[in-house]
């Protein structure tokens, strides 16, 4: 079973890391690793890019006991919408692409937590934007659903939903903030209004433009990027 995979410049000098780690909260989890360690192996790379590669590569393969950044990519979410005619408008938040193929799906994105609030922020607008229907899923697996449905939604809100969740631009929420202007159950709950647009906010700036930004650089023109191959697409911008 592998434990652990890592990667160094000065291959004798992080080896020494290890074996030298004392028992205590900063050298913890070199002392287990070193404890536990019966066998290495040693892969030579040609520069640092290929390396970070190869280390990804393996971390999503195999996903060591003592590796758990970037080991399970195919929990990074998704946000979608699908539009229906007669303004029936769906969104989610999942982390299983393949089941929603009929879904404009924007991502994968990294930060759970980010994108998952960004979904309720989202709902909690179309909420004043649209009617909300009774439709609800929730699917408790290993891959997690969220879905809201709304009805009577126009089709120039869709477009703008669709260019916010790119990456491209801010226009729905600015439009969403003169609509929401004009509703007194909006405004009695200020608080939590702003808390919305404080999450959305973060949520089109960390993970959004973010994306949108390296994809274009690198020469991806699609809405969406798979879950194993985020990370390394990163990577390949950072050294570019």
């Amino acid at each position: 079973m592998t434990i652990y995979i890592g990667k160094s410049v000065n291959l004798r000098r992080r080896l020494a890391q290890y074996k030298n780690a004392k028992r205590r909260r900063k050298h913890y989890k070199m002392w287990m690793i070193y404890k536990q360690i019966h066998k290495f192996e040693i892969h030579l790379c040609p520069n640092e890019l290929e390396a970070l590669l190869l280390e990804n590569k393996f971390i999503q393969e195999l996903k060591p006991k003592f590796n758990v950044q970037g080991a399970f990519s195919s929990l990074y979410p998704y946000l979608g919408y699908k539009y229906e005619e007669g303004g029936r408008l769906s969104i989610i938040y999942t982390s299983d692409p393949e089941a929603y193929s009929d879904y404009v799906l924007h991502g994968a994105f990294r930060s759970r937590n980010r994108v998952k609030d960004a979904f309720y922020s989202l709902s909690q607008f179309f909420e004043y934007i649209g009617h909300k229907d009774k439709g609800f899923a929730f699917k408790s697996e290993e891959k997690i659903t969220f879905a809201h449905v709304f009805r009577k939604v126009s089709k120039d809100w869709v477009e703008l939903l669709g260019l916010f969740l790119q990456g491209e631009k801010l226009d729905f929420l600015q439009k969403s903030f003169t609509v929401l202007l004009e509703k007194p159950s909006a405004l009695k709950s200020a608080a939590r209004t702003q808390d919305a647009f404080d999450e959305l906010k973060r949520f089109y700036r960390f993970e959004a433009q973010s994306l949108f930004k390296v994809m274009k650089k690198m020469g991806k023109t699609s809405r969406n990027i798979k879950q194993t191959e985020r990370d390394a697409l990163y990577l390949s911008y950072i050294f570019s």
